[in-house]
């Protein structure tokens, strides 16, 4: 397991990246919708509840990225993730 988090002066990531799920939350906390791009392969989505949580399966098995927007209009993109299988360097 890795958690990770992003932020910005009006909102922050919280990630838990699991061996079969990356298990997020914005804050503060909000509906939305959740791009997934990785660095091989097409991009998907997943809703963001009204609390904040979204959960993207399986884990990517490349370098991703995830991209937060709120209905309220906010924005938030990680950097590239690597995934929990890739070797280190």
């Amino acid at each position: 397991m890795r958690a990770l988090t992003y932020a910005t002066t009006e909102l922050t990531i919280e990630l838990e990246i699991t061996g079969d799920a990356v298990l997020g939350q914005i804050l503060p906390p909000q509906p939305g919708a959740v791009t997934i791009y990785v660095s091989i392969g097409p991009e998907s989505e997943a809703p963001i509840d009204e609390m904040g949580f979204f959960a993207v399966r399986p884990v990517p098995r490349s370098a991703f990225r995830l991209r937060c927007a709120t209905t309220s209009g906010l924005d938030i993109k990680t950097g590239f993730i690597a995934p929990p299988n890739a070797p280190n360097r």
